[in-house]
């Protein structure tokens, strides 16, 4: 029994830390992409990605909202222990985890690997497309002037697709 209760108590506890952060981050204009607390031997850490739709996350950005989730921590206090507060953007190419995700990257491009199952038979092994639509069922990408449904059973792995080439000539 107070093994459950520990367990309770920690999901509870988790709750209540992700309540706090969705409430600061949306309140300082960004979506939350990710918060996960990860209990570690000797210290513990708070991990949030957060995002924009409107502009790219700069360090000023992660700087400011660990700050200010920093601040609000304090006086809630929900740490019994020292702990680590990491706060970054989603990165060029991360890894797409969630429905929600497809939904908030909708017009990036993505490099989607496929199950075997699926119709489409890439020969690189993966395709990369603008994510047209996300919804309950699948995601919409143009392939070649076609657009097509790929349902999510279908999706192996799907990350944000950075053409490193590209960003390079464009920096020059």
């Amino acid at each position: 029994m107070r093994l459950l209760n520990l367990l309770i108590g920690d999901y509870m506890h988790k709750d209540s830390i992700f309540a706090l952060v969705e409430d600061t981050v949306s309140a300082l204009g960004f979506i939350l992409i990710e918060c996960a607390v990860h209990y570690g031997k000797t210290k513990d850490s708070l991990r949030i990605v957060i995002y924009s739709k409107d502009r790219k996350i700069t360090s000023d950005d992660c700087t400011g909202v660990a700050d200010i989730v920093s601040r609000q921590l304090d006086i809630d206090d929900p740490f019994d222990r020292p702990y680590d507060l990491i706060v970054e953007s989603p990165g060029l190419e991360r890894e797409l985890k969630s429905q929600k995700e497809y939904e908030y990257f909708t017009g990036r491009e993505l490099k989607i690997f496929l199950n075997e199952d699926s119709e489409i038979v890439p020969k690189e092994g993966f395709i990369v497309s603008v994510l047209k639509n996300a919804d309950d069922d699948g995601i919409e990408v143009q392939l070649d002037k076609d657009m097509v449904r790929l349902p999510y059973h279908h999706i192996k792995k799907a990350k944000l697709y950075c053409d490193y080439e590209k960003l390079l000539k464009k920096n020059k």
